[in-house]
Formats: C-alpha cells, structure tokens, sequence
C-alpha cells in the first residue's frame, strides 16, 4: 500500500477535475484508489456515482467499504447513507446507524449533526439534551451550523445531556403523517409542524454552495433548460453527495405521500429573492414530456411534498388560482398534493404557481413522488 502515491495521484485527479479534463481525473482517480489511499477511494467511489447505473453504483459501494474499513470516518458517514437507502441492495438501517455512531465518535462534523437532527426527532427533553450535546462537539470540531443552534436563544439555558454525547440507539419510526386535507380532489393538504427549525437551516447551509439558476423540463423534449417562467436558483442533492439527513427527511417528506423514499426523485431545494417566481405550471410531466425523461421507467410525478424552509417577510405564496388556495410560506410547514387524476393524466385542478417574493428571501425544499420505483 503507497499512501504516498495515493496522496499524490488524489491531489492531481483533483486539479484535473478543476481544469475539466474528467476523463484523465478518473484514472488518476482509479489508480489511486487502488493504491490503498482511503480518501481516494472514497472520491472515486463519489465520481462513480454520476455515472447513475446499478453496475456503477454497486463499484461505487465497495470502494466506500474498503475506505470505511480503514476506518476513515468520512467515508463512514458516506456508508451509512449508502446503508439506510439500500444503494448495493436492502436498506440496513442497524448498519446505517453503527456507522454513523462510529463517524460522529470519530470526531466527524456532520456525523455528529446528522445525530444532533436524529435525536431531535424523538421530541422528548432527554432526546433534546442529547441533540444539544451532538451539536456542542460538531461545534468545537468547526461545523458552521452547530455553532449558530448552539448560540442561539433556542438553546439558551439548555443543558447537554451529562457525560457528553450518547450514541443513538435506534432512530425515531418515520410514521405515516396526516395533515390537514384543504381540498379533497386532487388532494391537497398542509402541515405547519412538518420540519424543525434545525433541520430547516440544515437543509437551506448544505445546499448554498451548489445553487445554480432554475430550468424547467422542455415540453418536447423533457431535457431540463432555462425559461423565463421560472427565475430563482436550485440545488440538488445528488446521490453522490451521501449525506444522512437527506436521506431522512427525504423519507419523511415522501411519507407525506404515502410512498417509500424509493420513489422520490433527489430532493431539491429552491431559492427565490424579491422579484423571482415560478409562474403557472404542473408538476405532472405528462407524455410528451415524459417520453424524454430519463426517469420514465418510474412513470409520472403522482405528488409533489413541498417544505417551506423560511418565512419570507411578503409574498411567495403558492397558489392554486383553479381551486383559489393560496398557502402562506412559514418555516417548518409541509404542503402536499397530487399531480395526477384517477386515469393517470396531469390534473387540470392541480395548475400551481410560486408567486413573486415581495420582500426577503424564500427558501424551499421540493420533492417529487413518481408512481413507481425510480430504476436503476
């Protein structure tokens, strides 16, 4: 084993990929992977899933495996990930958590706020203190988000759990919800306690770096471009970035659907300054645009689960100028509702539009439920 190597060949795979030659950055890639370097065996196997097949993906969890076995603790974190949404085969949430135990024992900073987010589902003072213990060490080891919560008047005279941090023994059932039902047909319905403060700035941080303008999908094509009828910028969390939380709350948000999170597409998260908007449209692809999407195979986007990640100071509402609902954005609440009618076909009643922002800034997370399983 030449770590050495491994490190050299990492470091000009990385000037590589920064200069665009990622043919050439994927060997150097390989080559040190295969050296033994841990670190470079788990940017190969983060490389290998772009490639977004079941044969690259399998490759891509063997090369996290090897790299957790030297007990590098990132590459933990990445396997447990891998672990609860079953990538190289059945979910095996026990494994998912050892594993982020063992990340967060490592001194891993979002291991340890992805325990911080866990134990706060369970809602209890015991489970909070113990929430407040993760992120006071996620804090001390530099995590940006830990030490806003742990400053913040939320946490104000809140005392850790004593003896420090505890491991998560189980992690909180992800029940099937039932919000307020505002319109039986499509069905729409609204939850104002969907999310917690925590996991809503956790969401809107992790997403800052990768924000990009917003596309549509082309109605003749159904390859993504830019249109005028939506401004804003978007993030995805593509499966190659491996983090828990998503993969928690995208199970929450797909249970809001009654569907498993095998059928949600990667959970985005949207941003919109004053003037920006997303103008009337459904969600629903229908079959022209659905005949070139390389999702298809999982047929139609039977729902869309939306949360609200701030409360913008005015404007941005989602409307529904057909069925006259409007839904005010405010932190932590949950819309969901159906894109499809009883044949299949986009519903007429489900024509939506986010409407400008007036002042300040909105923040969403949106997930789209397909009527199958998404394939491999």
């Amino acid at each position: 084993m030449n770590m050495h190597r491994g490190a050299s060949l990492l470091e000009s795979a990385l000037q590589d990929l920064r200069r665009g030659f990622t043919a050439r950055a994927g060997t150097r890639l390989r080559l040190a992977a295969e050296s033994g370097y841990p670190e470079a065996q788990l940017a190969y196997a983060r490389m290998l899933f772009d490639a977004n097949s079941k044969a690259a993906r399998r490759t891509a969890c063997e090369w996290i495996d090897r790299a957790a076995r030297q007990q590098l603790a990132e590459a933990l974190y990445a396997r447990s990930a891998a672990r609860y949404a079953g990538l190289n085969g059945d979910a095996d949430r026990a494994g998912a958590l050892d594993d982020l135990n063992a990340a967060a024992d490592a001194g891993h900073p979002p291991a340890e706020t992805a325990l911080a987010l866990a134990w706060q589902e369970f809602g209890n003072p015991d489970a909070l203190s113990s929430s407040r213990a993760w992120l006071s060490r996620a804090a001390s080891h530099g995590d940006l988000l830990a030490r806003i919560f742990v400053r913040s008047d939320g946490f104000t005279g809140k005392r850790p759990a004593p003896g420090g941090p505890k491991p998560l023994q189980e992690l909180a059932m992800v029940s099937r919800v039932s919000p307020e039902k505002i319109h039986a047909s499509p069905c729409v319905s609204v939850d104002d306690r969907g999310l917690n403060a925590l996991e809503c700035a956790w969401l809107r941080l992790n997403a800052r770096a990768d924000m990009r303008p917003s596309w549509i999908l082309d109605p003749r094509t159904g390859r993504p471009r830019p249109d005028p009828v939506r401004t804003g910028m978007t993030a995805y969390f593509a499966r190659r970035r491996l983090e828990f939380p998503v993969l928690r709350l995208s199970e929450r948000l797909a249970s809001y659907a009654n569907a498993s999170l095998e059928r949600a597409e990667p959970l985005a998260i949207l941003r919109y300054h004053p003037g920006e908007q997303y103008q009337l449209h459904r969600d629903a692809l229908g079959a022209t645009t659905l005949a070139g999407d390389p999702l298809r195979a999982a047929g139609d986007r039977f729902a869309t689960v939306l949360g609200y990640l701030n409360s913008p100071t005015a404007g941005g509402e989602t409307f529904f100028p057909k069925l006259q609902i409007r839904v005010t954005p405010r932190v932590g609440r949950i819309l969901v509702f159906e894109n499809l009618d009883d044949n299949g076909l986009p519903a007429e009643l489900s024509l939506h539009a986010g409407l400008p922002v007036t002042s300040g800034t909105k923040w969403l997370a949106s997930l789209w439920i397909r009527q199958r399983n998404l394939a491999d």
